[in-house]
């Protein structure tokens, strides 16, 4: 027979997990209503607490737990790594999960983490978190979100200048001549995503050029969809000679499609990326790109979290990561037939 979990209890009760893992740990914050509620589902469910296991945790720890998107993506992983290094340096432990962009594995992560008594959280959110999820777990233990935003939220924040890196790079493509320019990256299933679709329209309005549909390929982030986004582009966008690429992954993959079409970027299309990843400055020709310090803004998470952690009712701290433009050979001049 299954053994039965705090998922089982949370879908019982329709309370979240961190709610659940609390209540059972009996703590303060949680109301005698809620802790009753819980215990009764428990009983009917046949839930065993391990109470003696929950004894040794309950002293805070110098453990903070960082919930990533996904490990594999190499921006995430760049991130991690500044973020982890800064702890080392504080001697701080760091414990990980990846939620492979699902909501309930997040949520897993996140309860797991509170049983634990981590000392704080730093969250990548996955794709279609909800604000009260994360505020829910936050009532218990500091959070700063990192990367991508959650709309409205009042948790801290490190976040990346999307707004000055995408306009730099719409702007530098329409100062060579390129008018016909599209975009390619994530579509709306993250406020993040939607702040880079909407800054680039908004730029190339203010320009006085279109975006008909046919420019517009939003796509899942990873070189295989760059590749196939690009291929949509060359053939129904017709009379493009730019596009803008929403991070590096997706712009390596839109130059392999153009190589299978006997394209050189720079030459034929112009082709900038987002984050400068080490593999952008290999790239033949190499790319240009809008440069985002990665490594910095895991050590600005760290010191964001440990100043929430030492003093919970400061005010909301949000940290912006500036961006810049680096001009290597796939922009180039756009070439005016006589």
């Amino acid at each position: 027979m299954r053994k039965v979990s705090i998922k089982d209890l949370a879908a019982r009760t329709g309370l979240s997990q961190a709610t659940i893992s609390l209540s059972l740990r009996n703590h303060p914050r949680i109301s005698d209503e809620t802790k009753n509620r819980v215990l009764k589902a428990a009983q009917e469910l046949g839930y065993v607490y391990n109470r003696q296991a929950a004894n040794l945790r309950l002293s805070r720890t110098r453990t903070i737990a960082v919930c990533l998107n996904t490990i594999e993506n190499p921006v995430i992983s760049r991130i991690f790594t500044g973020l982890l290094h800064f702890f080392q340096s504080q001697e701080w432990m760091v414990v990980f999960g990846d939620s492979e962009d699902s909501p309930q594995k997040q949520a897993d992560f996140l309860s797991t983490s509170l049983e634990n008594n981590i000392a704080g959280l730093i969250v990548v959110p996955a794709e279609g978190t909800k604000l009260d999820e994360l505020l829910d777990v936050s009532r218990f233990v500091p959070m700063v979100v990192a990367l991508r935003e959650i709309r409205n939220s009042p948790l801290d924040q490190v976040r990346i200048d999307y707004e000055a890196g995408v306009s730099a790079a719409v702007d530098h493509l329409v100062s060579l001549g390129h008018h016909r320019i599209g975009w390619i990256g994530a579509g709306l299933a993250t406020e993040t995503s939607r702040i880079g679709i909407n800054v680039y329209r908004a730029r190339m309005r203010q320009h006085g050029l279109d975006v008909p549909a046919a420019l517009v390929q939003p796509c899942p982030t990873s070189r295989e969809a760059g590749y196939h986004a690009m291929k949509t582009l060359m053939e129904k966008a017709s009379g493009m000679t730019g596009v803008v690429c929403f991070s590096d992954l997706l712009a390596s993959g839109a130059i392999r499609a153009m190589a299978d079409a006997g394209l050189v970027p720079g030459r034929d299309i112009s082709v900038v990326g987002f984050d400068d990843l080490d593999e952008a400055s290999y790239m033949v020709p190499p790319l240009t790109t809008v440069r985002i310090d990665q490594p910095f803004l895991g050590e600005a998470a760290g010191r964001l979290l440990l100043n929430r952690i030492k003093d919970n009712a400061m005010p909301r701290q949000v940290v912006t990561i500036p961006s810049q433009l680096i001009v290597r050979g796939t922009s180039r001049k756009l070439k005016v037939l006589k």
